[in-house]
């Protein structure tokens, strides 16, 4: 556009209104996922645990494109939609701090930059429990959440929550 047209007035025009388009296209996607979301958070009856994504970090100096697509992504608005979407249809949004999550293992507790083996494996350096890395993330996040609890056993997982059990006297449970 900038090459192709000479005259400035027109091209400032051409532009403005292409840069229109854009925005409000993107502002169309993020209200899309965000229902979706919220239509699947109400679904299964869950709420929603975030992290506090202000000091992101561009990580691959490989990947330009990959760069661009983080940097440009509008974080604040995403999320001014996602409080506001959950906050309609009544389900909850919760945000922790999400300091060590990738690098604490949710069965024993063990923090260490070796239990990280690479992008893609957790391996813990005490129990040995193995698990996708971005997973073990986010139940540590889920974990960290005032009424979450992650329990695994068998090699199974079960999230726990105060919500899900009622409390029952001592005496009076089956169990």
């Amino acid at each position: 556009m900038q090459e192709k047209v000479r005259n400035q007035k027109l091209r400032n025009k051409l532009l403005a209104k292409y840069g229109r388009r854009e925005r409000k296209r993107v502002e169309d996607r993020l209200k899309k996922i965000t229902t979706l979301l919220a239509e699947i958070a109400r679904q299964y009856n869950a709420d929603l645990v975030k992290e506090n994504l202000k000091d992101l970090k561009l990580g691959s100096k490989k990947n330009k494109q990959l760069n661009y697509r983080l940097s440009t992504f509008p974080y604040r608005r995403f999320t001014m939609y996602i409080d506001y979407k959950f906050y309609e249809w009544g389900l909850s949004v919760s945000e922790v701090d999400a300091r060590k999550t990738s690098i604490t293992c949710p069965v024993c507790g063990y923090t260490d930059k070796k239990n990280r083996i690479d992008k893609e494996i957790f391996k813990c350096m005490r129990c040995g429990f193995t698990f996708n890395a971005q997973y073990v993330a986010c139940l540590n996040l889920f974990s960290r959440l005032d009424d979450g609890m992650v329990a695994i056993r068998g090699g199974r997982i079960y999230l726990i929550t105060r919500k899900a059990v009622p409390v029952v006297p001592v005496n009076g449970s089956p169990r």
